[in-house]
């Protein structure tokens, strides 16, 4: 049990010996380790993967994509939620309180689901935002009340509102009509409460993208409300596309921010695609 001591939440160390003690009352034998960084979990992992049958992950959407990215795709990874946003945690009907997440790995089902791929950056398992969710995340790190800033940084962000235009091809073809912000899918749940891409499945082996076509805060508002509603947005400001691989730059050459998952990763150009179902993770048959 890989724990993350940085995690969104207070008390995560708390819950992860609850969730030890409970998988134990189930005859789960549980080594737990406290990390402080993904490089000492990766090598806890590979130290440790050729004699357990499943890595469990305590923490938020960072922490599970650390963990599956240094795990074997056969070998499942399972989740307690005790991050800000638990996007992954949403989408895949996995319990969010510590007692119900310790049934579930108890309970063994496993699921394969997609895994994102940002060439020379590492994966990611929910989303890519660039521009206006980049400039969102910018500089926000893990830790409590992360949900609070990254919400003073959105008003930030309006109010100072600067999208150049990008650059954006999917599958090798040239989006034509204009976009300025891009948010690339691999689940419907977005930001933990919310859905930008309403389609989106994380097993399909295919990304979802919402393209925002105009730069003006109006136009933002009015997909934000959609967002919030769960359902797209007025084809007069955004459009809806579907691939394998998007590749996105900004027209002026300069680098527009990147978030991954809620955390900062650089800026343009990016080079974004889907491994279909390369990772094995512990939780219901079907969302609930």
């Amino acid at each position: 049990m890989i724990v993350n001591g940085q995690a969104g939440r207070r008390g995560v160390r708390r819950d992860a010996d609850r969730v030890a003690s409970r998988l134990q009352d189930q005859s789960v034998e549980v080594d737990l380790q406290l990390t402080g960084s993904a490089e000492e979990a990766a090598r806890i992992i590979a130290e440790a993967e050729a004699r357990v049958n499943a890595i469990v992950a305590v923490g938020g959407d960072g922490t599970l994509r650390g963990v599956i990215s240094a795990t074997s795709p056969q070998v499942p990874v399972g989740l307690v939620p005790r991050g800000t946003a638990n996007v992954v945690a949403r989408e895949l009907g996995i319990p969010l309180d510590p007692r119900g997440a310790a049934d579930e790995i108890a309970r063994g089902q496993v699921r394969q689901i997609d895994v994102g791929h940002i060439e020379g950056r590492g994966s990611f398992l929910a989303m890519v935002g660039v521009g206006f969710d980049g400039q969102v995340v910018q500089g926000i790190r893990p830790g409590p009340m992360k949900a609070a800033r990254m919400g003073i940084s959105a008003l930030g962000a309006v109010c100072r509102l600067n999208l150049p235009a990008l650059q954006v091809s999917i599958d090798g073809v040239t989006v034509q009509s204009p976009v300025y912000s891009v948010i690339a899918s691999n689940t419907r749940n977005y930001g933990g409460w919310f859905a930008a891409c309403p389609e989106a499945r994380p097993d399909d082996g295919l990304l979802d993208a919402m393209l925002l076509q105009r730069p003006d805060r109006r136009a933002l508002l009015r997909i934000g409300a959609s967002i919030v509603r769960k359902r797209r947005g007025s084809p007069a400001i955004v459009g809806y596309e579907r691939g394998r691989d998007l590749l996105i730059s900004a027209q002026n050459g300069t680098g527009v921010p990147v978030q991954a998952d809620g955390d900062p990763c650089g800026t343009t150009p990016i080079r974004i695609s889907i491994r279909h179902r390369a990772a094995s993770i512990i939780a219901p048959e079907r969302a609930t």
